[in-house]
């Protein structure tokens, strides 16, 4: 049989294929931080003429698009979430049973999720044939969190080796310390990758040991674009000091008491400014994480009631919004400092980790870094706010590493297409 060559149009349509990348990360929580990931890795890739199906990290199931979704359109591109207050109203206080039976099955759990996590990859396979490429994408997913991460880094691992798929890790980061096993999954994955970049300085610097070779920086996706201009101040300007609150865990919580009355230290001094031209207010806020709700509730109740607000999100628009009207962020999470720079809002970083301050100096703005435990840490803050300090910060902001590294993802991409396309063409 005489095989019939290819028409123009034959090869037009194959040459418009579009590159199938199937992405895993932690974005099924009601952080919503999360979900900024997952709209910035969708938005990031889609725009970029690829086609994106998100999968979470720890249940390693698909997410699905909601036929009915009710939320904002900036939403992860109709993906459907439900509303982060409807879930933290149903969630009930979380009790840690410490008792013997339920620490054995907790025990018995942890060793049994290696298996499990082989057993749901494995049932994705029939999806992930349909793909070009799998991406691990943003968060802390390089971290060992009692190997919780690692053992759904080596089911990714394993199947991207099974199917001979190309393996991308972009933003993400490596919290705390590994055990000798967490650190021997990591290091496999890494090195199985075809392209890695990070989300920060530190976390390149602990992966570059183990590659012996330079690591590229991507930052964050929910930070890919950045408004770098604010509104004038108008002649009665509102100055709104936004305040994530955070409530820490494991053993960062001995500093929990601390770190609430630096806050509410900050903000009484916030309050107490004068100035016949300004009504300086706060609005206390948490991305979405329920301990952190409980805490900011503690400290509202230590805060005078005018002019201090609580603010619960039902979804990232709501968190934009209020982000986007403030004179100025303090940012304990991660992605409420984030979320703000990207709305064009100069942030202070106020933490008692490095997790902040790694991403800042990242971007070359380590000064708006500080530490809860410093005892200079409140009149740093003070003075970091003064309106010629504070907006000095968006113009201080280096993105020309990461530019280069999403100039190379770009390319990897732009490559990886054109190589399917023209196997396409060959086959046909």
């Amino acid at each position: 049989m005489v095989q019939k060559s290819m028409s123009e149009h034959q090869k037009q349509t194959i040459n418009k294929q579009k590159l199938k990348i199937a992405a895993f990360g932690e974005w099924d929580t009601t952080n919503l931080g999360d979900r900024a990931i997952l709209q910035g890795v969708t938005d990031f890739l889609n725009q970029h003429g690829c086609l994106v199906q998100p999968y979470t990290f720890g249940s390693l199931r698909p997410i699905q698009h909601h036929p009915k979704s009710q939320n904002s359109a900036t939403e992860s591109s109709q993906i459907y979430f439900p509303p982060v207050d409807k879930i933290i109203t149903r969630d009930k206080s979380v009790k840690h049973d410490h008792s013997f039976p339920q620490q054995t099955i907790k025990l018995l759990k942890l060793s049994l999720r290696p298996l499990r996590q082989r057993i749901l990859i494995q049932r994705l396979i029939p999806q992930l044939k349909s793909v070009d490429a799998i991406l691990v994408g943003g968060g802390a997913l390089l971290s060992d969190l009692d190997l919780h991460f690692p053992q759904s880094l080596a089911a990714v691992t394993w199947v991207a080796k099974q199917l001979k798929l190309p393996l991308i890790c972009l933003g993400c980061s490596a919290e705390g310390e590994w055990s000798p096993q967490g650190r021997k999954i990591i290091t496999e994955f890494i090195q199985n990758c075809d392209f890695i970049a990070t989300r920060d300085s530190g976390t390149a610097s602990r992966l570059a040991e183990i590659l012996n070779e330079s690591v590229p920086i991507f930052g964050d996706f929910a930070l890919i674009d950045m408004q770098k201009t604010r509104a004038p101040n108008s002649e009665n300007e509102q100055r709104i000091l936004a305040v994530n609150i955070m409530e820490f865990s494991n053993q960062s919580s001995k500093y929990q008491q601390q770190y609430d009355q630096v806050l509410i230290q900050i903000i009484n001094l916030w309050l107490a400014q004068k100035d016949e031209h300004a009504k300086y207010q706060v609005k206390l806020f948490t991305t979405g994480d329920i301990g952190d709700i409980a805490r900011a509730k503690i400290i509202l109740e230590q805060l005078p009631s005018k002019n201090v607000t609580f603010h619960l999100f039902a979804n990232l628009e709501q968190l934009r919004n209020c982000l986007s009207s403030s004179y100025a962020v303090i940012a304990t999470r991660l992605h409420s400092a984030i979320l703000a720079l990207a709305e064009g809002v100069p942030v202070i970083g106020l933490s008692v980790d490095t997790k902040i301050n790694r991403f800042f100096s990242s971007l070359g703005i380590s000064s708006y870094s500080l530490s809860a435990l410093d005892e200079q840490v409140i009149n740093q803050a003070i003075t970091l706010l003064q309106h010629e300090s504070i907006n000095k910060q968006l113009e201080a902001i280096d993105f020309s590493e990461m530019s280069m590294t999403r100039a190379k993802v770009l390319s990897l991409v732009n490559e990886l297409a054109a190589q399917i396309n023209n196997e396409l063409i060959s086959v046909s």
